[in-house]
């Protein structure tokens, strides 16, 4: 079935992430004729991501920051630019010697309102039949596996399709009784359910057991897991999301979370918002098991504090062991004494409260209660070499590439949204 405007515009972006971290030059090829538009969307998507809900934008740093965190070149950046800015996604471009020089952002509250712009943006500019057919079958398999001969791909495309779609980590296959299955790990998550059904098909008890355990403990580091070798598996083939942190002593700890009952929208069009709750959790998992002089006692408390606008973790170690949800922009660091504390970064839209609503959810009940109320219409997180990675990129190790040292990037982030420390 086609799709409708704002699931093109998400799709798009889906695939702009997975690219992020494959070992190809985007603009030649397959990749460059035949997803030439979906690439060219999936990058205003990114940056409209990150740029709503900030009054002031500082260009330099942005451009700085889009090329380092978002895989938007620096010779693509004006026209992505300019794309948001046709889309009324920004206003008040102005532009230097030829070169985008200021604007505000006026991403609309509705992350479905923001892929729906995109996606009809993606429609006017004439995809080709290959990169309809790629993000038609991503979106069926968002809703669980299916057989390859189920997707409605032209045979005479199918195997670039499914080369494309692998390539842009969104598209697996696997064979299961003498049939070829698809599947996509980027959208497991959004209906665990329908991947339970599938695993329970292949008859792999021992999968779900583990995604049991998950449930009852999100957030589950591996290392510790009674289940470890097959949770690798399940996060290594993206069915369970596997947000990663780095531990104190520089290795990398991956913690397993298995989010259901969230609604629609926050499967889907409001994703940005659960990555940043999943990243959330492994935050609080990690100081709870890894704490360095001292271990995190009640994760719970400090979402809690951090929902109601306080200072929370004063540590010594805050500035190291909350890294990420600051890289996020959902935490913003806070000088206590001589230590420094975390406070919630307070966004036009309220998308980091949300966030903490979902988290809470997950550490205290294993899955969304207050939130399958929600009818509202961005670990899965990943640091790998100083850059944040949503769960389709951390499927794979990123790709080797030059990134900003740790306190460049940090002091990108604090300038772009307008926070300074002494």
């Amino acid at each position: 079935m086609p799709l409708d405007a704002s699931h093109s515009g998400l799709r798009a972006h889906d695939v702009h992430q997975g690219l992020q971290v494959s070992n190809l030059d985007r603009g030649s090829g397959l990749l460059g004729t035949e997803l030439f538009t979906t690439q060219e969307i999936g990058m205003a998507a990114a940056l409209a991501s990150w740029i709503k809900g900030q009054d002031v934008i500082d260009i330099e740093s942005l451009r700085q920051f889009a090329s380092n965190q978002l895989d938007i070149n620096l010779f693509a950046f004006d026209r992505v630019v300019e794309i948001l800015a046709e889309l009324e996604l920004v206003r008040g471009l102005e532009r230097r010697s030829g070169r985008v020089h200021s604007f505000f952002e006026s991403v609309p509250e509705q992350h479905q309102a923001m892929y729906g712009l995109l996606g009809e943006k993606w429609r006017e500019q004439e995809p080709t039949e290959i990169e309809r057919s790629l993000l038609e079958s991503v979106d069926r398999l968002s809703h669980g596996p299916a057989a390859v001969d189920e997707l409605g791909i032209d045979p005479s495309a199918q195997e670039v399709v499914l080369d494309l779609g692998s390539r842009a980590e969104a598209i697996k296959l696997t064979q299961v009784g003498g049939r070829t299955i698809a599947y996509s790990p980027f959208f497991s998550i959004e209906n665990p359910l329908a991947v339970e059904d599938a695993l329970k098909l292949v008859d792999l008890a021992e999968m779900q057991h583990a995604i049991k355990a998950v449930r009852e403990y999100q957030g589950l580091p591996l290392s510790v897991a009674a289940d470890r070798q097959t949770l690798n598996r399940l996060v290594g083939a993206g069915l369970v999301a596997g947000p990663a942190l780095k531990r104190a002593d520089n290795t990398s700890e991956t913690f397993a979370v298995a989010p259901y009952g969230l609604s629609p929208e926050l499967r889907s069009v409001k994703r940005p918002i659960l990555d940043k709750a999943q990243a959330m959790v492994a935050a609080m998992r990690m100081g709870e098991h890894f704490g360095t002089v001292t271990k995190l006692r009640e994760p719970a408390l400090v979402l809690y504090k951090l929902l109601n606008g306080y200072v929370a973790a004063v540590h010594s170690d805050t500035p190291r062991q909350w890294a990420m949800l600051h890289r996020l922009g959902v935490v913003e660091f806070v000088p206590s004494g001589s230590l420094r504390g975390i406070r919630l970064v307070q966004d036009k839209h309220g998308d980091n409260k949300a966030a903490v609503r979902v988290a809470l959810d997950l550490l205290q009940h294993g899955e969304a209660t207050d939130t399958k109320e929600w009818h509202a219409a961005d670990t899965e997180a990943v640091l790998v070499e100083g850059r944040y990675l949503t769960s389709i990129q951390g499927i794979r190790e990123a790709r080797q590439r030059e990134v900003l040292p740790d306190e460049d990037l940090s002091r990108i982030i604090d300038t772009l949204l307008g926070r300074s420390l002494p």
